[in-house]
């Protein structure tokens, strides 16, 4: 059995299953395309801008960037997320293995 290909060359094929998926709505989609755009790239899997920062970089609130990436996580849909604790301990999001696969 072959190695998985990384996130990066199925990550196209994932943003499009993502914009498709009719239970997340387009705050959220705006928020995950935000994120897989602006950080996930090259051999980077894991990104961790705080919620402020996607917060302005959307023009979202930072309520409805929660709200988002708690829709996102839900039962590892989109992205798994491990939940820092404040300075130098951020908030991670990395593409969910299952979405991944979805995407290969």
């Amino acid at each position: 059995m072959s190695e998985p290909r990384p996130f990066r060359d199925v990550k196209l094929q994932w943003m499009q299953l993502l914009v498709c998926d009719p239970e997340i709505n387009d705050a959220a989609k705006c928020i995950a395309m935000y994120i897989a755009t602006a950080y996930l790239g090259g051999d980077s899997e894991t990104a961790w801008p705080s919620y402020k920062t996607i917060a302005d970089a959307t023009g979202k609130g930072v309520k409805t960037v929660q709200r988002a990436i708690a829709l996102l996580a839900k039962d590892d849909r989109w992205f798994t997320v491990i939940h820092g604790s404040g300075l130098r301990h951020s908030t991670r999001y990395t593409p969910s293995e299952k979405s991944s696969d979805r995407a290969r």
